[in-house]
């Protein structure tokens, strides 16, 4: 009984241990066993905690600098205790600069700026963990892209990926707001870098959805940011007049359109519609004709 009650104090202890973890520990930790640092020289350029939602322990964002000045942001759960990596997984992708371009834009979004090649972490579906949004100026076009933990599969995947306007100088291209009652962001569509070709090429045509703005919400069902429909620069509705109606082939009147069969309605108001005049004339005329030869004929018998 009492190794029992030992057994389960040491193993709350040591759970313990494992959030109560500090930075410094776990950095002590990973230049010991972690072989981006023992194989390939990696330095922590910055440790900083967060709620991903991955069970185990202190969740770590940690940005690994390369030996060429690349940024490889990964999340990590860590025992300092039983020295080992529980959860490692990158996030996000690499990057290389000093200054992000879109730095200047980034205190306006929720959520938390980590990093010198910038990265906005925050609570962005509202179910109370942190994704990471990151804005990629990288050779498929400048793209953002959410991802986060996800605990149906134990792994980190993609919510939502789109090219976005790079031109675009009056604040960032993702801007999150309320739509129609629903959280979410607007992204401004852009089509990504258009690559001339040889003799004779021609560049596709522009799609009809660059340079606009867009609304993204969070879907439950599919977990994962849906496109709504398109909005005003401000977030506000776009006014769509109501069309007029088409008249085309098959719902043009039937005596201007090629001989086609009577439709029902319009045999059943046929059937039921009023004799003309002339029509009662002619059958009051024929029985007066035939109520006189049917007299004359009865009184030239009583004869």
């Amino acid at each position: 009984m009492i190794k029992n009650i030992l057994t389960a104090v040491l193993l709350l202890a040591v759970s313990l241990l494992s959030f109560a973890q500090t930075s410094d520990e776990v950095v002590l930790l990973l230049n010991d066993i972690e072989e981006r640092v023992t194989k390939f020289g990696y330095q922590v350029f910055s440790i900083e905690e967060f709620n991903f939602g991955i069970p185990g322990g202190k969740n770590w964002l940690i940005e690994w600098e390369g030996s060429r000045g690349q940024i490889y942001p990964f999340i990590y759960v860590v025992d300092v205790v039983s020295r080992e990596i529980k959860f490692c997984e990158q996030m996000g992708l690499s990057e290389k600069g000093d200054v992000h371009p879109l730095a200047p834009h980034f205190e306006s979004l929720p959520g938390r700026t980590v990093g010198r090649w910038v990265f906005q972490v925050g609570d962005f579906n509202g179910e109370g963990f942190d994704m990471m949004l990151d804005f990629n100026i990288g050779t498929g076009g400048p793209s953002v892209y959410i991802s986060g933990y996800d605990p149906q599969t134990g792994e980190i995947r993609n919510y939502f990926g789109g090219t976005f306007d790079s031109k675009y100088d009056k604040g960032p291209p993702v801007r999150f707001i309320e739509y129609k009652g629903m959280q979410g962001f607007m992204l401004l569509r852009g089509t990504g870098y258009v690559v001339p070709g040889g003799e004779g090429w021609v560049p596709d045509p522009t799609p009809s959805w660059a340079g606009k703005w867009f609304f993204y919400t969070w879907d439950k069902e599919q977990r994962k940011f849906v496109e709504i429909e398109e909005v005003n620069e401000d977030g506000t509705e776009i006014e769509r007049p109501v069309s007029d109606p088409v008249v085309t082939a098959e719902a043009a009147p039937v005596s201007e359109a090629l001989p086609a069969a009577v439709p029902a309605h319009e045999t059943a108001n046929a059937e039921t519609s009023p004799m003309p005049l002339w029509a009662w004339f002619a059958i009051i005329g024929g029985a007066v004709v035939v109520v006189g030869g049917v007299v004359v004929f009865v009184a030239k018998r009583k004869k």
